[in-house]
Order: C-alpha cells, then sequence, then structure tokens
C-alpha cells in the first residue's frame, strides 16, 4: 500500500473487478445461482415431508433475507468505523458518509422486513420486493450523492458545531427510509416492476444504475480529489459493484430470487464491503503512520540525548576555548603592545641618523660657497650616520629574514679555531681603539661542525663588538670553546663594569641599549646584534644566555650541538664547501623555439649547470616529481598557461624559480609574481614593440615610473590620471593596449571596462587591468568584463634577481637575445 498516493492497492481494486465479473463468467460455464420455488400439494405428503417441503419452498426468501442482513450489518458496520474513524483523524466528511451508509442500511433493513412479513403488507411480493428493492437503491444512490455534494458545498464544515444538525439530518433520512418502505408495504397495489419479456427487464433499476453512474464518474471522484484518502478512494471503486448490481437487476432478474437477482444481491454486499474495507485499510494506515510517527520521534529523542551530551561536551569545548581565546586575546593585546613599542623604537633609530645626515646636508648646501670647512666638518657625520644607518637596515632585515625563515643557509664543516680567529680579526681595530686586549683559548678537544660558517662568524662578532664597548681602557675580553659531553660552550667574557640585575632578561631584547657609563663613551650600536645572535644559535639547536655581575665583568655563553638538528639538516643549503662551490643547477626548458632549447643544450658550462626540455605544459608534473629542477625557465606563452595551482604545485615540489625571459629586461621570476616585471611579460605577448600604450594610474609618481619603463622597453605611452580622462583621450590616440588602475577619482577602473564593453572589438584596445588591491573576486570580475590580465602592483625598483637568476642572465642572455 502506498500511503503517500491514497488510492486502494491495485490488487484490492482488481480483485473487486474480478468478483464482479465471476459471477458472468461462472453462468457463461453453465451455473445458475437462481433458486426454483413453486407450490407444494400438502394433501398428498405425510408426517415430516410437509415442513421439509415447506422450508425447501421457502429456500429462496431464506436466501434473500441472509444476503440482505448481511449487506446491512455491513453497512451498519461501515457507519460505526466511519464515526471511530473521524475521532481518530477528526475528518468531518467520514461521518456524514457514515450516517449516509447507516440510512442506507436502514432502508435495506425495512425492505427485507416487509419482504419477510415482519411488517404487514398488503401487496404481494412479486411485487412489493422488486418495488421496495428499486425504492431502497434509488435511495441509497440519491443519500450518498446528496451527502458528498453536502460535503463538496461545505469544505469548512465543522462536524463539532454541526453534530445536531447532521445527527438530526440522518433521524430524518432514517424517518424517510421507514416512510417510504411503509407506504409501500400498506398499498394495497404497487406498479408493475419485472417485465420478462423486454430488454429492460426492471426499469425501475435503471434510475439507480445512472445515478451510481454519475456518482462514480463525477461527484466520487471530485470528492476524492478535494479529500484525498483511501476511504474516499473505496467509494469510486465501490461503483463498481453497485454498478454491476444494477446491470444484472434491470437486465438479468425476470423473477424473485433468479440467478440475476441472487447475484445482484450478492454483488450489493460486495457494493457495501468496499467502502468498509477502504476504512479499514485507512485506518491501518493511519495506525501504520502513527506508528511511524512515534518510531521517528523516538528517534528522534535519542538524537535530541545524543544532542543534549554533544552540547554538554560542546559547553565544556566551549568553556575551555574561550579560556583559550581570553588567554589568546591577551597575548595579542601584548603583541600589539610590543608591535607599538618596536615600530615607536624603529621609528626612533631610523630618524636620529636620517636627522644628523639631513642637518648636515642642509648646512653643506647651505654654507659650502661662503664657508668652505663645512665640508671638512660635516662630511664625516653624513658618511658616519649613513653607515649607521645602513648597518640598522641590515640588522633589521636580517632578523626580519631570520624569523620568516627566508634566510639561505649555507652549512660546511667550520672549525671553531678558524671562526674565533676572523670574529677577532674583524674587531681588532675596534680593540685597539679603546687599548682593549683580546685573547682567545679555544680547547683542542673541539671537534669541526656542520654549520654556517659565516652566521657563526657574526655571532662572534656580534659579542665581541658589545664587550669591547662596555669594557674600559686596559680591560680584557676573552673568547673560549671547550667540548661539554655532546655540545660545545662558547663563551666572551669581559672586564666591563657588567649588567645591572634587572637589566639582565632585557639583553636579547630588540633594540635594547646599555645605560652603563662606559656605554654613553662607546659609538651608538643598532641594539639589534643580540637578537640576532640568538636567532642564529638556536636555529643552529643551541641557547645563549648571559652571566654578569656588576663591577666584575660580563660573559655571554652559547651552546652548540656536535651533532646538527634535523630541523637544521632539513633546511641547509650545499653540506660542504666542495659542494657549495661545484654543484650544478639544474634548469628545466619549456620554450616554443626548438632551435633555442638546443643552443642552451650545447653550452659547454656543465659544470654549473645541467639542462632538460618539456615540450607540453601537461607533461610538466611529471617531469618536475622526477628531476626535481631548480629553475623553470618558460617562454612568455608557456608562462602565462601556468595556473596559480600549477605555480603553487611546483614551489611545493622544490622549484625555486619560475623564470621567463623578456626583451629589453632579461630574465624575470614568475614566482615572485612582480607587477612590473609580469606586466613586461604580458606586453610582450599581446603587443608589439612600438605599440601605442594608454596607462590610467591616479598616483603621479607610480605613473611617472610605468612611463619610464615602458618608454625603455621601446612602447610609445600616453598617460591618464584617472577613468574619465583615459575615455576622452581613447578617442584621439587609440592605444593597442590600456594599462587600467582599479582605484582612481572621477572614474574607477571597473567603471572603465563597462564603458569599454559598448566598443567594438576591433576598436577596443587590449586590457591589462594592474591594481594594488589583492583580491580574486575583483580579478575574475575584471576578467568577466573584457580584462586579458590582472596583475599586481609592486615597487619597480625592487630587486628580482638573486644570485641563480643572475647566474642564468649571465651565461643565457647572449642565447636569447
Amino acid at each position: 500500500m502506498d500511503a503517500n498516493t491514497n488510492r486502494l492497492p491495485r490488487i484490492f481494486t482488481l480483485a473487486v473487478i474480478g468478483i464482479c465479473a465471476l459471477p458472468l463468467g461462472l453462468n457463461l460455464l453453465g451455473f445458475d445461482f437462481g433458486v426454483q420455488y413453486g407450490t407444494v400439494e400438502v394433501s398428498q405428503l405425510t408426517g415430516s415431508a410437509v415442513g421439509d417441503k415447506e422450508f425447501a419452498r421457502l429456500s429462496g426468501a431464506f436466501s434473500h433475507t441472509l444476503l440482505e442482513w448481511t449487506a446491512v450489518a455491513i453497512a451498519l458496520c461501515a457507519a460505526l468505523l466511519a464515526f471511530v474513524h473521524f475521532q481518530i483523524k477528526r475528518d468531518v466528511a467520514t461521518p456524514v458518509i457514515g450516517m449516509a451508509l447507516l440510512c442506507s442500511g436502514l432502508m435495506d433493513a425495512f425492505h427485507i422486513l416487509a419482504a419477510d412479513r415482519l411488517l404487514e403488507a398488503t401487496a404481494a411480493n412479486e411485487n412489493l420486493i422488486p418495488f421496495t428493492w428499486a425504492m431502497s437503491r434509488l435511495f441509497r444512490a440519491v443519500l450518498m450523492v446528496a451527502c458528498i455534494g453536502f460535503v463538496l458545498a461545505k469544505p469548512d464544515l465543522s462536524f463539532r458545531h454541526n453534530r445536531r444538525a447532521v445527527l438530526a439530518a440522518s433521524a430524518g433520512m432514517a424517518g424517510i427510509a421507514y416512510l417510504v418502505i411503509t407506504a409501500c408495504t400498506s398499498a394495497p397495489s404497487l406498479p408493475r416492476v419485472m417485465y420478462p419479456e423486454a430488454l429492460i427487464s426492471r426499469p425501475y433499476d435503471v434510475g439507480p444504475l445512472i445515478l451510481f453512474l454519475f456518482a462514480g464518474g463525477f461527484v466520487y471522484t471530485r470528492f476524492h480529489n478535494a479529500a484525498p484518502s483511501l476511504f474516499s478512494h473505496s467509494l469510486i471503486v465501490s461503483t463498481i459493484p453497485e454498478v454491476a448490481t444494477q446491470f444484472y437487476m434491470a437486465f438479468g432478474s425476470v423473477a424473485l430470487y433468479d440467478n440475476g437477482f441472487m447475484v445482484g444481491h450478492f454483488l450489493k454486499i460486495v457494493a457495501y464491503s468496499v467502502p468498509f474495507g477502504g476504512l479499514i485499510l485507512d485506518y491501518v494506515n493511519t495506525y501504520h503512520q502513527e506508528q511511524s510517527m512515534i518510531g521517528r520521534l523516538r528517534e528522534a529523542q535519542c538524537e535530541l540525548s545524543g544532542a543534549n551530551e554533544k552540547l554538554a561536551a560542546s559547553e565544556i569545548d566551549l568553556e575551555r576555548r574561550a579560556a583559550e581565546l581570553e588567554i589568546g586575546n591577551a597575548r595579542l593585546h601584548e603583541l600589539d603592545q610590543l608591535k607599538t613599542t618596536f615600530l615607536s623604537t624603529v621609528a626612533h633609530e631610523l630618524r636620529t641618523p636620517l636627522a644628523a645626515i639631513v642637518s648636515a646636508a642642509k648646512i653643506i648646501q647651505k654654507h659650502h660657497q661662503t664657508k668652505p670647512d663645512v665640508v671638512e666638518r660635516f662630511g664625516p657625520t653624513i658618511m658616519t650616520e649613513g653607515n649607521r644607518l645602513t648597518r640598522l637596515i641590515n640588522d633589521f632585515l636580517d632578523l626580519a629574514k631570520i624569523e620568516a625563515g627566508c634566510v639561505d643557509w649555507t652549512d660546511s664543516d667550520v672549525d671553531l679555531a678558524e671562526i674565533a680567529e676572523q670574529a677577532t680579526s674583524g674587531v681588532s681595530s675596534l680593540a685597539n681603539e679603546t687599548q682593549v686586549e683580546l685573547t682567545t683559548e679555544i680547547s683542542a678537544s673541539c671537534p669541526t661542525l656542520l654549520a654556517d660558517h659565516d652566521r657563526l662568524v657574526q655571532v662572534l662578532t656580534n659579542l665581541l663588538s658589545n664587550s669591547i664597548k662596555h669594557t674600559p681602557a686596559g680591560g680584557r675580553v676573552t673568547v673560549s670553546a671547550d667540548l661539554d659531553g655532546e655540545r660545545i660552550v662558547m663563551a666572551v667574557k669581559d672586564t666591563g663594569e657588567g649588567i645591572p640585575p634587572e637589566d639582565v632578561p632585557k639583553v636579547f631584547d630588540r633594540f635594547y641599549q646599555a645605560k652603563g657609563p662606559q656605554a654613553k663613551k662607546k659609538k651608538a650600536s643598532t641594539g639589534l646584534g643580540l637578537s640576532i645572535s640568538r636567532e642564529i644559535v638556536e636555529r643552529h639547536g643551541g641557547h645563549i644566555w648571559v652571566e654578569s655581575e656588576l663591577g666584575a665583568g660580563t660573559s655571554f655563553l652559547f651552546t652548540l650541538p656536535t651533532t646538527p638538528p634535523a630541523t637544521m639538516t632539513q633546511n641547509s643549503g650545499p653540506t660542504s664547501a666542495s659542494e657549495s662551490n661545484t654543484a650544478a643547477i639544474r634548469v628545466l626548458l619549456m620554450l616554443d623555439d626548438a632551435a633555442t632549447a638546443e643552443r642552451i643544450e650545447d653550452i659547454a658550462s656543465s659544470n654549473e649547470f645541467e639542462f632538460r626540455t618539456c615540450a607540453h605544459v601537461e607533461a610538466l608534473a611529471d617531469v618536475v616529481e622526477g628531476w626535481k629542477p631548480d629553475v623553470l625557465i618558460a617562454s612568455p606563452d608557456f608562462a602565462a598557461r601556468l595556473t596559480n595551482d600549477a605555480i603553487e604545485q611546483l614551489q611545493s615540489q622544490g622549484v625555486g624559480r619560475v623564470l621567463t625571459y623578456c626583451p629589453g629586461r632579461g630574465f624575470v621570476d614568475v614566482l615572485r609574481n612582480d607587477g612590473a616585471n609580469l606586466l613586461a611579460v604580458t606586453l610582450s605577448r599581446i603587443s608589439q614593440p612600438g605599440a601605442k600604450i594608454l596607462v590610467v594610474e591616479d598616483d603621479t609618481r607610480y605613473r611617472a615610473a610605468l612611463d619610464f619603463e615602458l618608454k625603455e622597453a621601446g612602447y610609445d605611452v600616453v598617460c591618464a590620471g584617472d577613468g574619465k580622462e583615459a575615455l576622452e583621450l581613447m578617442a584621439t590616440t587609440r592605444p593597442d593596449t590600456m594599462i587600467l588602475d582599479m582605484v582612481m577619482p572621477e572614474m574607477d577602473g571597473l567603471t572603465v571596462l563597462e564603458e569599454l564593453s559598448g566598443i567594438g572589438e576591433s576598436d577596443k584596445p587590449k586590457i591589462i587591468v594592474l591594481t594594488g588591491m589583492d583580491d580574486p573576486d575583483l580579478a575574475h570580475v575584471a576578467e568577466t568584463m573584457g580584462a586579458c590580465a590582472v596583475l599586481r602592483k609592486h615597487d619597480l625598483d625592487r630587486p628580482v634577481f638573486q644570485a641563480v637568476t643572475a647566474r642564468l642572465q649571465r651565461v643565457l642572455s647572449p642565447v636569447f637575445s
């Protein structure tokens, strides 16, 4: 049963049709369901034979009574079940139709009571039974059509508020049924009902036949559409046996208790049983739905219980996360304070030498003609403060690169005695100037270490410089190194004034400056040397600390493990000096010019480079994974086909550079995504040298830089300060390519793209968006509106080429040019 369709099972409907067709089939096979009766000569019978003959003569009446009372009983049960169904589903149509079924059953009851002479009757049964039958069938058809029509006319009917009216109408219908039967029984004569010789043997049964056809084809169907249920659909199916009943009676019954008479009464039972079965199925369906709902409610209750448990756990987790968030917020606040302090300190440290340089320069500019000695007097100030500013910037960049993990470490076997000698040699002039003695005490038991030679020299130089500055004349600074188990302890000890105990925890902080009297006599430092030294030592797996006593001197100590940590070896460059000098750079070529690729492969410097070629972008991933190149050199067309995902994959597989050659600019690093370089590459793909370029940029300095760069590359350049000016210039200059900024006054870049969308393709320039906004959605919109490329702005004078790029530039530029 498909409860969602609100239709009876197909097997149920087919069974009803089969039952209605079965008598006809059996009749065709020779079966006759009629009961014969006739007169009996009692005088010829003796004893019990008289009673037996009388009962045999009454077998037709008994069968008729049994069939009718079966139909009445089913009608009463259906009416009762309709009221039970109403209590469950509150479907107001059900009790109304139940009343109609009840009254129809009562009419049939009165009919059989009259037929069995339990009600006093005047007319003979030959006329009484067919006539009252026709009246009861007509009454049923009219009553069902009327009741269902009433329900359809009153869709908002409330049985609760119309209960009395319904009960009163039912009582009235029952009374009408009784009065009709009573009138028939009391009438001295009744109309002729059966015409054996005619085609329609019982014309009075044609009226109910037509009404049942009308009810099934129109009334019951509309009711089912308005209130779909198994019960409403059973009413439609019940018209099959109802119509079959009337056909048997109207066209097949010519006498009481004949074949058509008995089959018709049997099919009436079937017609009464179908709505009763529909109510039962509807009740069962409702029960299953309620059980399913109960099951779902139980599942929901279990899920709710589980959700409550998860919620309780989530609350605990939320409280934990809230605590972590509070700690994180406190940490962020602390970092924000550190950032503010750091920026303030950096600004101060930068402004101090800059102020001295600017002041000295102004004095020289103003008085160099009238007072020539100012050059000799203030020129050294510019040099000194310029060197100080350079040291500050270099130290700051070193620290930033170390913390960001962007330093190229070059590890090799280093001798600590050599390290100490090189560091002391570098600060010897400062020691001589301040009259401080330098000594070294490097234990012979110290083994060679795998470390970055230059960085360790930098650590010792920083520590030695710091100690010399805080040691009075005649003092001594000693560098020592001893083996302590599996680590080496190096120390820089001085005989200076020492560090106050409250300042000891701060000495490795950025921009920390000593406050002692000896420090004031010395040249100012950047305050970053100790911070840089700590980062370098920790990168090598060591630890650095300070021990100091006021008036007795200070010792800076750090450890270095004899076996380097895994994190150091994983991030290291070449593992030996020889490897560092002789390792060949692996270069993968993706060039659309086969002749150029062959010339590059013929380069004799095999010790410096190792070349391979890849002809297709699709094969790039396999070649990179198998060979692990250091550099990929691609033609502009191949470089333009590399997506961001492909570039990220190349980076993840260790490709450090993705270069493309641009005439006039040399090699450009695609991985760095430098706006100026990619602009040159993009222009080389879409514009020929000498093409007219319209630069639309509101920043005057950046516009001037672009103008200079593009003219140097051989392009004819026209500039506009905003989108509105650019559209005005379009009419007179007719540029081949437009370089378009996004954020501008008067008219922004997107508006320019929208305005240009209405221009024909032949008149519209190629558009390259060059913007400072790092927004993928903006890039997508710009490309959708016609931009052929979207690039991000970067400083035009930033260093693009590092060591590898410089070597490739030197060797390969002659080949490409």
